[in-house]
C-alpha cells in the first residue's frame, strides 16, 4: 500500500514500458510522500470492456491510486498531476487522454508483511521494527 492500478484497453500500454511507468510512478510516489519504496505497488489491468468505445472513446488509460491518509491536498493534487502527466508522455498522448482518481485508506487498515502499516511520517521506526520481526522470524 499505496496500490496505482493502471486501467487500459488491451494494447494501450505496451508491455516493454510497464516496468519504467511502474517506476515512474514509484519515484513521483516516494519523492513526494517520503514512503519507502517497497510500499508503493503498481498494477496493470488491460479490458476492453473497462473503457467506452462510443463516438467519444474516453481515456487512453485511467490510474486509481490508493494511499494512506492524511497526505496534504497540495501533496494529492501534486501525485495526481505528475503521474498523469508522466503516463501521458510515455504514451505520446495529450493529457486529457489520461485520468485518474485517488482515494484514502487509514494506515491501519492495510498491511505490508503481514503488519499494519505506520501513519505517514512514521515510516523509519515502523521499518526497523519490521526488520527486527522478521530477522527474529528468521532466527526461530
Amino acid at each position: 500500500m499505496p496500490l496505482y492500478l493502471c486501467v487500459s484497453k488491451t494494447g494501450t500500454i505496451p508491455d516493454d514500458v510497464k516496468e519504467s511507468i511502474a517506476t515512474s510512478l514509484t519515484d513521483i510516489h516516494t519523492g513526494l510522500t517520503f514512503a519507502p519504496r517497497s510500499f508503493v505497488h503498481v498494477y496493470f489491468l488491460e479490458n476492453d470492456d473497462s473503457l467506452d468505445d462510443s463516438d467519444d472513446p474516453g481515456p487512453l488509460a485511467f490510474i486509481s491510486g490508493n494511499i494512506r491518509a492524511d497526505r496534504s491536498d497540495d501533496t494529492k493534487d501534486e501525485i495526481v498531476n505528475r503521474m498523469r502527466s508522466s503516463l501521458a508522455a510515455t504514451l505520446g498522448c495529450d493529457l486529457d487522454n489520461v485520468q485518474m482518481s485517488i482515494s484514502e485508506t487509514p494506515a491501519n487498515w492495510t498491511m505490508e508483511g503481514g503488519h499494519l502499516l505506520p501513519a505517514p511520517g512514521e515510516e523509519d521506526a515502523w521499518m526497523e521494527r519490521h526488520e527486527a520481526m522478521q530477522a527474529a522470524e528468521t532466527r526461530n
